[in-house]
């Protein structure tokens, strides 16, 4: 099995591809050993504090520049079902830019 990841842009055009990555890994490895993250901190933060997040597939952990939906719960607000329906469209986008690779 071979796995990559990366970020796609909503016009679907891939800004940064990973991999490949054999084995069986999870996204979570695969995220630490691309280290993004460490990419992420020096871009994303604005000069007064503020910073940019990416939305990114369930499989990865709601962090400071990495946002998953909300997991589905009894109490879930309209606000996070809001975001999960908005987001969740925003996604097609993403597997039509795997899907033509």
């Amino acid at each position: 099995m071979v796995k990559y990841q990366s970020v796609v842009f909503l016009n679907g055009i891939i800004g940064r591809l990973d991999g490949p990555y054999i084995g069986r890994r999870h996204d979570a490895v695969i995220l630490k050993l691309s280290n993004i993250s460490e990419e992420f901190s020096k871009v994303f933060v604005n000069s007064d504090g503020t910073w940019f997040a990416v939305y990114g597939d369930p499989g990865y952990s709601n962090q400071k520049f990495i946002k998953t939906g909300f997991r589905a719960k009894n109490n879930e607000n309209e606000n996070e079902l809001q975001f999960n329906r908005v987001m969740s469209s925003l996604r097609v986008s993403v597997e039509y830019g795997f899907g033509k690779i």
